[in-house]
């Protein structure tokens, strides 16, 4: 009997522990849905990247207009490198970004003739990296 009542404890005290501890409202966090990468004049900082985030405040249904504003916002970066770009992007964006709904990449046509390997590997190398990607190449303009 004692040992059925100390698991009905344990049992009462992992319901009440569990639960969602890593639960963040979308207004919290930027989800980053578009990547443009540039190259930028200024030889110290080589790349220009445009980090395209969705506006929660732009899709709310509360309104019969649909919200307030654009559905998304750009923020733009120049780098040494695209990792310093990410960690430049964090200060720059007020919320917490999250790259695992990237859906869109486009890269300028003047970095797309240099070099694209150290770029993608840049790319695959993150945390939240999706190998399914769909890239693009402006011709003759910019991302």
């Amino acid at each position: 009997m004692k040992t059925y009542l100390s698991l009905l404890w344990i049992a009462a005290i992992c319901l009440c522990v569990s639960g969602c501890s890593n639960y963040r409202e979308l207004n919290q966090i930027g989800v980053i849905i578009g990547l443009g990468i540039d190259e930028n004049e200024n030889l110290e900082q080589p790349y220009k990247v445009t980090y395209q985030i969705i506006n929660p405040s732009g899709l709310s249904q509360g309104s019969s207009s649909g919200g307030q504003g654009l559905p998304v916002i750009n923020y733009t970066v120049t780098a040494k490198t695209l990792v310093e770009a990410l960690k430049k992007a964090s200060i720059v964006i007020p919320r917490e970004h999250i790259t695992s709904h990237l859906s869109l990449i486009i890269i300028g046509e003047k970095l797309a003739r240099n070099d694209l390997s150290l770029l993608f590997d840049a790319l695959d190398r993150g945390k939240q990296a999706r190998t399914s990607i769909p890239v693009f190449i402006a011709r003759d303009g910019t991302a």
